[in-house]
């Protein structure tokens, strides 16, 4: 089923609302609020049509509980749009220039030219709870309205920029050597370090660098791009369905009737997937080796 006019002035509606930061740390909401709206986005053409109140109901929810999460920010000043002041001020933690910025980019750049900008000092970012890779995938997987506000990216910039010195490192070596092994056996060894005294992400993600897991077993293992990336999705999916009943479930079962069947593979989709690898920055796999 095809989205429909009204899909498209709701979606937009609701992302007006979730384009306006709020002044306070942003919590486990505010924080996953642009996330489920983009991806509710992308399953919207698969909803069946007496299933569409609800998919509208649950889309008013998101925003008038978005609203009432704390106080938002005042509008910045218009700037001149300019990426570079952007990335530098994401690494000195200038939450207002970061804002300022986002406003002015949102209203140039498309989600794919935000993703080739942002993901390089983005993804390595333990900051917004390392979400911001998710959002910068949704950007552009979600294919919402041209007219979509960017702008639901400020929150968790800000996030990050909060916090400019939580970053994984250990995979910055350039001089580091291969290694003759495959990443999901790697990944695999690795032991069960506990919890850090918390089950945020920060902490558990700084064990992982900190303790020299990271580097001793994901060192020079990356290899093939292609390999690696289905490494990663096998490895993940494995420790999803693993995890103790209690840390509950990530596989959210809500999706699984309208999530998206997986085409086979064809010569177009096989060569686009190699251009998208190939322009993948470096610190996709080892980022995301380390989360896993």
């Amino acid at each position: 089923m095809n989205v429909s006019p009204s899909d498209q002035r709701l979606v937009r509606d609701v992302a007006a609302h979730l384009a306006r930061p709020k002044t306070e740390p942003a919590d486990s909401f505010v924080l996953h609020a642009p996330l489920e709206l983009l991806a509710r986005v992308a399953l919207l053409p698969y909803v069946h049509a007496s299933a569409r109140d609800a998919v509208h109901e649950r889309l008013r929810w998101l925003a008038s509980t978005y609203d009432d999460a704390g106080d938002p920010v005042d509008e910045p000043a218009p700037v001149a749009p300019d990426p570079s002041r952007l990335v530098a001020a994401l690494g000195a933690g200038d939450l207002h220039e970061v804002d300022r910025q986002a406003v002015a980019l949102a209203a140039v750049a498309t989600g794919a030219e935000l993703r080739r900008l942002l993901a390089p000092p983005i993804l390595a970012s333990l900051g917004a709870a390392a979400h911001g890779g998710i959002l910068l995938h949704l950007l552009v997987r979600a294919a919402p309205p041209s007219d979509l506000p960017l702008g639901i990216a400020r929150q968790a910039l800000r996030e990050v920029a909060r916090h400019p010195t939580w970053y994984l490192h250990w995979f910055e070596d350039p001089d580091e050597p291969a290694v003759s092994r495959a990443l999901a056996d790697a990944l695999l060894d690795v032991p069960r370090l506990g919890l850090p005294g918390s089950d945020f992400i920060h902490p558990i993600m700084s064990q992982a660098e900190d303790s020299g897991i990271a580097r001793r077993l994901l060192s020079g293992v990356v290899g093939d791009p292609g390999a690696a990336e289905r490494d990663l999705a096998r490895v993940a999916a494995w420790s999803m369905l693993q995890e103790p009943p209690e840390r509950g479930t990530i596989l959210h079962p809500g999706w699984w009737p309208t999530s998206r069947p997986t085409p086979p593979p064809t010569r177009t989709r096989t060569s686009r997937s190699t251009r998208l690898r190939a322009s993948m920055p470096p610190v996709v796999i080892p980022a995301c080796a380390t989360s896993i």
